[in-house]
This record gives C-alpha cells, structure tokens and sequence, in this order.
C-alpha cells in the first residue's frame, strides 16, 4: 500500500496516473491530508485520517480513491474559521 499525505494544495496526479495505467497500484494508493483535500489545519486532519486509515486498511470496504476517513469538526477548527472570518 501506499499512502500519499503531501502538499498544501490538493493533488491527485499520482492517483489519477495508477488508475490511468490499470496496473495493480490503482488499488493500493491512498491519498490523505492535504494531498486529499487541502485547507486550514492539514496536519491535525492528515494524522487523523492517517490514524483512522491505518486502523481500517485491510478491510474490504476501504477502497482508494473512495475512502473518507473524516472526524467531526473540533472545536480547535470553529475557533480557527470563527477568527479568521474577521481578519478577512
């Protein structure tokens, strides 16, 4: 398996590039964090979905490029998005 957590800015060339070649990578490569969606506070998400893919990738249902392993919006990300909205 591969798990791809990079970058501050969402991409999923590597990902699309395994599934364009149809060989056996397509179904090992997950993208997480910033590589899976980008936005404030990417690396508190990226260690969650990390940690709940981590617990969850042998089952069969987790499937690459279909998984989302997402926690409930804590309070640390209200407050950041609560300040930030006057600052802009």
């Amino acid at each position: 398996n591969i798990i791809l957590c990079a970058g501050q800015v969402s991409k999923k060339d590597l990902e699309k590039a395994a599934m364009d070649a149809g060989s056996d990578l397509a179904g090992k490569l997950f993208s997480i964090g910033g590589a899976y969606e980008a936005g404030e506070l990417d690396a508190k998400r990226a260690i969650d979905m990390g940690t709940r893919l981590a617990l969850k990738i042998k089952d069969d249902e987790v499937v690459p490029g279909k998984h989302k392993f997402n926690a409930d919006v804590g309070a640390e990300e209200i407050l950041y998005k609560k300040m930030m909205s006057f600052i802009r």
